[in-house]
């Protein structure tokens, strides 16, 4: 009854042109952290996770992360030097994280940097000029002339980095780059094709904010090779309403997604991830929504 209910209260706000969206932090809602630690948790059956956290700016990862996994090991990356130094005190608050000045790339050496003054749209790539992106935030910070500058940063490949400091498996790598994702994937391969990293957070930025706009196949392309698979999406929108339009994804390997798939094909019930079919009667409640459906004829809303 309480489903039926709820798919009529939906199908009501859609007639008016609007979606109603569950927003508890739960898997059945989307949300990541909860996805996170179901995986680590339930699928991974870890304790102490080890995380990547590439992109780190002033620390809402770390922090975010040490809320679902107290114990964890974090390794934060960030090759701005001035937002470098709010991050070394920020995460002097957590144990078990620490900080490099560097960014992830696809070769080791140095790169120029575009470090603007609203330092969350920092990148390796360049705003696009004719942007509605670079012109509204141009506008936020009045129009100052140093709006951005370039500077030179050090870049390491996650392959190298994790030869040096001798390390093994990362259970989560979160990469917010602005643009520069594919890049750091391509740095990564050595370690993706041995299947040593389970779960992967990225930003996949499809609008036109930066002079190189990305794809899914541009990340998929050096995914599905190693057998990842995609398995959720944050945001559903378009370009031609946000210039600027972006997603979150996550990926996994494969025998995580096998045993995703398993989950479903045992038909269980488990609380706030997924509902069991009866097979018995499924479609028993759905006589009721049909003829609600017609009276109002919201059977037309797609």
């Amino acid at each position: 009854m309480k489903k039926t209910l709820i798919i009529l209260i939906k199908n009501f706000f859609k007639f008016f042109g609007y979606e109603l969206k569950g927003i508890k932090p739960i898997i059945l809602h989307n949300d990541y952290d909860a996805i996170h630690k179901f995986l680590c948790d339930k699928i991974l059956k870890i304790k102490n996770c080890v995380i990547f956290d590439v992109g780190a700016n002033d620390g809402q990862s770390i922090s975010r992360f040490k809320k679902v996994f107290p114990n964890s090991k974090i390794y934060s990356f960030e090759p701005d030097s001035e937002i470098f130094k709010k991050l070394k005190i920020f995460s002097q608050k957590f144990r078990n994280v620490k900080i490099y000045n560097q960014g992830l790339s696809s070769k080791n050496g140095q790169s120029v940097f575009y470090s603007y003054g609203y330092d969350k749209i920092s990148s390796i790539l360049p705003l696009d000029k004719n942007s509605k992106l670079f012109k509204s935030r141009k506008l936020a910070l009045g129009q100052k002339k140093n709006f951005f500058k370039k500077k030179k940063i050090e870049i390491i490949k996650l392959d190298t980095f994790v030869k040096i400091k001798k390390i093994k498996r990362i259970n989560i790598l979160k990469i917010d780059v602005q643009g520069f994702e594919p890049e750091v994937l391509r740095g990564s391969s050595e370690f993706l094709k041995k299947s040593k990293v389970d779960i992967i957070e990225l930003e996949i930025i499809l609008g036109f904010g930066y002079l190189k706009s990305i794809s899914f196949f541009d990340i998929e392309k050096n995914l599905n090779k190693f057998g990842y698979k995609l398995i959720s999406l944050n945001y559903s929108s378009n370009v031609i309403s946000f210039s600027n339009y972006q997603v979150d994804a996550i990926y996994v390997k494969h025998n995580i997604f096998e045993k995703i798939k398993n989950i479903h094909y045992k038909n269980i019930d488990i609380k706030n991830v997924t509902k069991k079919t009866n097979e018995k009667n499924p479609f028993s409640y759905w006589k009721y929504i049909k003829k609600i459906n017609k009276i109002f004829k919201w059977e037309l809303i797609i």
